[in-house]
């Protein structure tokens, strides 16, 4: 099942956040923030790179009315006996139904190189009804999402996103809300942030533009709006945060040191070094095997492909993610905390015992970017927002 992480995106707190891609080409040169006021606002208010055409939805890879009884391939079972994929092979690669509970859960489509192509993946209601589902398309290259699109229950197109990555380090992502004909552009930086938007509704529109630029321990935020093509609003705030080390004391928690987690390669590793039980699916790849180690019993299973999926001992289990990684722990009375580890090389912890809670967002450059202790007792909570150098620029008290 998909995981969500609810703390991505802290940089637009209240703007959609998507996954970057790789370069287009014919693309245009990133924004130039500078001064936004008069002809120079209106001039990037008409550059192509806002008002881009709105790009062809991606096709479903297969339709939401198709069960796992109408889908033609091999299908493979668990050693229970249950149906968990069902591997449709062709020249040019594969298609892999993933089934829970005797529903499609996703579809993965590989090239002959095991290099995912696209993926659809379902979204169900509390009946367990076909709700919607995404497709993504990413580069053989570099692994990166460059498209997706949202639909609806009926399978029609309701959002479109683009991708892409650009030198030192600049993403730009682009949204279109089919539903409510709304477009969106961010481009960011190392040191800059560059957000649009532009709502249309019978003959107006509403278009809106922020720049954030950070310089250290100094940031400017600058906000301009249009109606129907005219500037009604310009805003803009510099803030200057003070150097201080106050933050260490919360972030340096004990309790929100990171999991330990092991690589799929020494997983694999240590299947084969120790003898155990195992089971098998039904086309006679490897499903779990429990190995006692003089460090423990470990209890590690495999996707029918072969692939580490998670390794679990006595209090810890470890779910490896196309793109992410979960490290739960069972502590002691009752306590449990979650690392999650991303694929830039940050993480997040969250640390619960019982009514309080801590969770601490690291970067990929190690810094801490957010803080969050929360107490639901008591109706309390603390956020510290921190800069790219990790320091505290933000608190919040409720």
């Amino acid at each position: 099942m998909i995981k969500i992480n609810q703390l991505s995106g802290l940089g637009f707190a209240k703007r959609p956040v998507f996954k970057g891609g790789e370069k287009q080409a014919g693309e245009e040169k990133p924004i130039s923030i500078n001064e936004l006021k008069g002809a120079e606002a209106l001039a990037i208010y008409n550059r192509p790179a806002i008002k881009s055409k709105k790009p062809e939805p991606l096709e479903l890879i297969s339709d939401l009315t198709q069960t796992p009884e109408t889908v033609e391939g091999e299908k493979i079972y668990s050693s229970d006996g249950k149906l968990v994929w069902i591997v449709d092979t062709k020249p040019e690669g594969k298609t892999i139904y993933n089934i829970e509970d005797d529903k499609i859960d996703s579809i993965v489509v590989k090239d002959n190189n095991n290099k995912i192509v696209k993926r659809q993946d379902y979204f169900y209601d509390d009946d367990k009804n076909i709700d919607g589902a995404s497709v993504r398309e990413f580069s053989l290259k570099t692994g990166q999402l460059i498209k997706s699109t949202n639909f609806d229950k009926n399978g029609e197109a309701n959002y479109i996103g683009q991708y892409e990555y650009r030198k030192d380090d600049i993403t730009v992502r682009r949204g279109y809300n089919l539903d409510e004909n709304r477009q969106y552009i961010e481009i960011e930086g190392k040191h800059k942030d560059f957000y649009a938007s532009i709502d249309r509704k019978d003959d107006n529109e509403v278009f809106e533009m922020v720049d954030n630029v950070e310089d250290k321990f100094k940031s400017r935020r600058r906000e301009v709006r249009f109606f129907n093509g005219t500037m009604i609003s310009y805003e803009e705030s510099k803030k200057y945060t003070m150097p201080s080390l106050i933050g260490s004391k919360y972030v340096n928690n004990p309790n929100l040191e990171p999991g330990k987690i092991m690589t799929k390669e020494q997983i694999k590793n240590l299947a084969e070094g120790y003898n155990g039980e195992a089971t098998y699916y039904s086309n006679g790849i490897m499903e779990s095997k429990t190995v006692n180690t003089p460090e423990g019993e470990y209890k590690i299973s495999f996707m029918p492909d072969g692939e580490v999926t998670k390794i679990t001992s006595d209090k810890t289990e470890v779910e490896y993610d196309d793109d992410r990684i979960y490290v739960t722990e069972h502590l002691n009375d009752n306590k449990t905390k979650e690392t999650i580890y991303y694929n830039d090389n940050g993480y997040e912890v969250s640390y619960k015992n019982g009514d309080e809670s801590k969770t601490v967002v690291i970067s990929k450059t190690g810094k801490p970017r957010y803080y969050c202790d929360e107490n639901t007792a008591k109706d309390s909570e603390l956020n510290l927002r921190f800069n790219e150098l990790g320091v505290i620029e933000d608190a919040y008290i409720w």
